[in-house]
């Protein structure tokens, strides 16, 4: 017997399970250049998902501040205006919040964040009425506000 290189007939005498065929290479290769691509893709994939969930986020919160923005406008005509007057607006309340109450002369919405939970403040200047409610659930609102004497009342409509 020579030592050297394998002849053809060698190959024959392999058993099955050794013998490597070219559709069985070219899935191996195909296998590995897909695995290569995706390992170097992984980077880019995993920031455009921090970027989505970021701008989910900003959205959210300039979501709720045009909602407070309303508030605070249609209560400051209101007050403005004394009794009769009476404003009806729309509300949209984002699925980050957390929870919403009247304070004094304000209304503070506690939201959720990747970063943590926070307080967004707006500041009416007038003072509310005990009966005064602001939504917590998410989805649009129909609000209602008026004077009642010196005090503003805030009612959910629908």
């Amino acid at each position: 017997m020579e030592i050297g290189f394998p002849v053809e007939e060698d190959f024959n005498e392999r058993p099955e399970f050794l013998v490597v065929t070219r559709k069985g290479q070219a899935a191996i290769e195909y296998l590995a250049v897909f695995g290569i691509a995706l390992a170097l893709s992984a980077p880019f994939i995993i920031q455009a998902q921090e970027t989505m969930v970021e701008l989910k986020t900003g959205s959210e919160a300039m979501q709720l501040h045009n909602s407070l923005e309303k508030l605070e406008t249609s209560v400051k005509v209101v007050s403005a205006s004394g009794e009769p007057a009476r404003r009806t607006f729309e509300m949209e309340v984002p699925s980050n919040v957390v929870s919403a109450e009247i304070q004094g002369t304000g209304v503070v919405y506690r939201v959720d964040s990747p970063s943590g939970e926070s307080d967004i403040i707006v500041d009416t200047g007038t003072e509310f009425h005990e009966d005064s409610e602001v939504p917590e659930s998410q989805g649009s609102h129909t609000m209602r506000a008026y004077m009642d004497g010196d005090e503003a009342v805030l009612e959910v409509v629908s």
